[in-house]
């Protein structure tokens, strides 16, 4: 027997005249192939049109939909797939599978597979040629993917024994506990802590807690982390990045509840409420229901959102119990909220929300000291003063010298254009700077002192790294100042640092920050640092490092011409000293025992002086 089992039509619901005729395509080679000692079938998905399987070009070769496809697979000696789960089912049989897939390796709905093809225990076909081929050679008694075959069953279904169905009943429905069956989990003395990621994009947040979860004491704490199921390519690139001792937990899918109770729910994370406390216990039970949904009845002692910039992950976490549960504040959120891009506020009202359960928080943790006084000061009316405390961003101090240290690009056009640039101006004062091209970080008064500095000292430049929505607005900028052959708004770079390297002086033009990483990852790299008077700026600055100026166009033009005139001496920064210090502050804010320390498990008490 010959098994087929496509995922469905490719061209979507009304694709089905055409999904007959690959189906008949596919049915008729296998039959030519394989010869009459073989049964083709057809088994389609659950939700198929009735149209496929009432099709008279098909008849007598479809299983009936009230058949389990398990029922077949059992007496299956060939699988043809596209739907890769049913591999997993099929795999205790050990025998050939045959892969249906588009040439390029993308699935029919645009997504990616989960493991590389080269990987796959079976060939991959993207034509019928192709099958004919690969089911010849079944015919012929060759198993190629044997070794392939069973390395995957020892991966994915080492316990699949005919009974696994069985034991999963007798455990959850029967309650059945002996060893043999079920195992449980023993506490190990590390405090279990559980940490949403935020959405995993290219950004400074999840730069921070990448290099947080590298640097946290592993026998100290049992990291679990949550965020969203990344399916673009370059969120699975940072997914991989997580340190591997972390436990991960994906959310997938979406609330249990009736349409007219999520059109409820939305509006309470997208504009917030008062108090979540008073919410309607219909509100409180769909997101206690999408705790259990994510994390069954996990128990941990802390539960912190590192992201913190959308409500709705909060409200999850405020369902699971903890005795203490906290929420990273990134910035001066307040002036956040009002952040202008292309003309909007886009975090106002989302920011609004996020506020409204600061008074539920058991820590509000700022990523400094000067940080935390303006936020505490701002959110007053959100929290208890007492709530606020602080703990500094670390740094994978290590990551960056192997990405600083890494061979020039040679697939990579616009970092080579960039070190092209950086080659011309050898002998040139380099300024550089980083972040996204945003009214907040303030790149036109940068360019302006650039300007000032420039008519002067012609033999400098300045280099801009980053992408965003002001990049048209400060290319027009550039023109009109005559700065084109001085001024390169480089766009996004992956690899910042084999760019920085090669400059001498960073320049930080920002209105308001938080704790800004590029000023260490600058500091580390031995660069000084030029940086305007935000608010939380004695924070990001380690004591005696750098110049701060005002937020003034001659003021810093007045930084950059010290600078060039040797005014600011040599950079003196221990990166180790830094980390280790921030790693406390980490450990103290969400109260974190040294492991088999008693745990303080009130949360009235904060573990950072106020």
């Amino acid at each position: 027997v010959a098994l087929v089992t496509p995922t469905g039509p490719r061209g979507g619901a009304g694709d089905v005249p055409g999904a007959i005729s690959r189906l008949l395509d596919h049915v008729t080679t296998l039959r030519a192939t394989l010869g009459p000692s073989w049964t083709v079938l057809v088994a389609l998905q659950p939700h198929a049109d009735h149209a496929l399987r009432d099709a008279p070009a098909l008849r007598g070769a479809v299983v009936p939909g009230g058949v389990s496809v398990n029922l077949i697979l059992a007496g299956t000696d060939l699988l043809v797939t596209d739907a890769s789960s049913l591999v997993f089912d099929y795999l205790p049989r050990d025998r050939p599978v045959i892969f249906m897939a588009p040439a390029r390796g993308e699935r029919s709905d645009g997504g990616q597979f989960y493991l590389p093809r080269r990987e796959w225990p079976g060939p991959v076909v993207g034509d019928l040629k192709e099958l004919a081929m690969a089911a010849s050679r079944v015919v012929e008694g060759h198993d190629d993917f044997a070794v392939a075959r069973r390395t995957w069953r020892a991966r994915f279904s080492s316990l699949e024994d005919g009974s696994a169905s069985a034991r999963v009943i007798d455990i959850v429905f029967g309650g059945r506990t002996d060893s043999a069956v079920a195992r449980t989990v023993q506490r190990d003395g590390r405090t279990r802590l559980l940490l949403h990621l935020g959405g995993m994009r290219r950004n400074g947040i999840t730069s921070s807690v990448l290099s947080l979860l590298r640097n946290i004491d592993h026998d100290r704490v049992d990291v679990t982390c949550f965020f969203l199921e990344p399916s673009h390519p370059a969120r699975l690139r940072l997914a991989e990045e997580i340190d591997p001792r972390v436990r991960i937990l994906l959310r997938t899918g979406g609330f249990t509840t009736t349409r007219a109770s999520y059109v409820r729910v939305r509006a309470v994370y997208t504009r917030g409420t008062g108090d979540p406390a008073e919410l309607p216990p219909a509100v409180l039970a769909v997101f206690a229901d999408e705790w259990s949904r994510c994390f069954g009845s996990a128990e941990f002692d802390r539960i912190a959102d590192f992201s913190a910039y959308g409500a709705m992950w909060g409200l999850i976490l405020l369902a699971g119990e903890a005795p203490l549960r906290g929420i990273w504040l990134h910035n001066e959120m307040v002036a956040d909220s009002h952040r202008i891009v292309n003309g909007r506020r886009p975090l106002r009202k989302r920011l609004r929300a996020v506020f409204s359960l600061y008074g539920r928080m058991d820590r509000l943790v700022s990523v400094s000291p000067s940080l935390r006084d303006v936020n505490r000061q701002q959110l007053a009316r959100f929290a208890a003063p007492e709530k606020f405390v602080y703990a500094r961003n670390t740094l994978d101090f290590g990551r960056i010298d192997v990405l600083a240290g890494a061979p020039d690009p040679d697939n990579d056009e616009s970092a080579r254009a960039v070190l092209r640039w950086l080659e011309d101006r050898q002998g040139s004062v380099v300024f550089v700077t980083a972040g996204r091209l945003s009214s907040e970080k303030n790149h036109e008064r940068l360019i302006r002192a650039f300007a000032e500095v420039h008519r002067t000292h012609p033999a400098t430049a300045l280099l801009v790294l980053g992408d965003g929505s002001m990049r048209r607005q400060l290319e027009g900028l550039i023109r009109e100042l005559g700065l084109s052959g001085s001024v390169l708004l480089a766009g996004f770079q992956p690899n910042p640092f084999q760019f920085m390297k090669r400059c001498q002086c960073f320049v930080l033009s920002s209105d308001h920050e938080g704790q800004p990483m590029v000023i260490l990852e600058a500091l580390h790299m031995g660069l000084q640092v030029i940086t305007t008077r935000f608010s939380s700026v004695d924070s990001a600055l380690p004591p005696g490092v750098g110049l701060v100026v005002e937020r003034d166009v001659h003021a810093l033009a007045e930084g950059l011409r010290n600078y060039i005139e040797g005014g600011l001496g040599s950079v003196s920064f221990d990166s180790a000293a830094y980390n280790s210090e921030a790693m406390e502050e980490f450990y103290q804010a969400l109260d974190i025992p040294p492991i088999g320390a008693d745990r303080v498990e009130d949360p009235g008490a904060p573990g950072v002086e106020p």
